[in-house]
């Protein structure tokens, strides 16, 4: 198999490995639940939304320097949300053309 030392296979992990390992587990754990009650388009604006959240809180905290280009992909991301969430995709038909010509026969019949 492999070696590993004496003091374990977790020996010299900091608190930010910790950290960051468990923001990683704990965002699949999310992601499942999201794909098990929304679609894909969904979990793509809700990652797209956390991303615009992060670099905001970078700038607030110092990491980054507010820019042109950052502004601008914020506000993009924000605009497309609100269009997606007030003006949702029309629902997609069900039925397939072969049964809507059987129902179109029996509503002349």
């Amino acid at each position: 198999m492999f070696i590993t030392n004496i003091n374990g296979i977790f020996q010299g992990w900091t608190k930010l490995v910790w950290t960051a390992t468990v923001a990683a587990a704990l965002g699949g754990i999310v992601v499942s639940a999201v794909m098990k009650y929304a679609d894909n388009v969904r979990k793509t604006y809700c990652q797209t939304l956390a991303i615009g959240l992060t670099a905001v809180i970078s700038i607030l905290i110092g990491e980054r320097i507010l820019t042109v280009n950052l502004v601008a992909g914020v506000a993009l991301v924000m605009f497309s949300l609100a269009v997606y969430a007030f003006y949702p995709p029309a629902p997609r038909l069900t039925t397939s053309p072969a049964a809507s010509k059987s129902q179109e026969y029996e509503r002349l019949v």
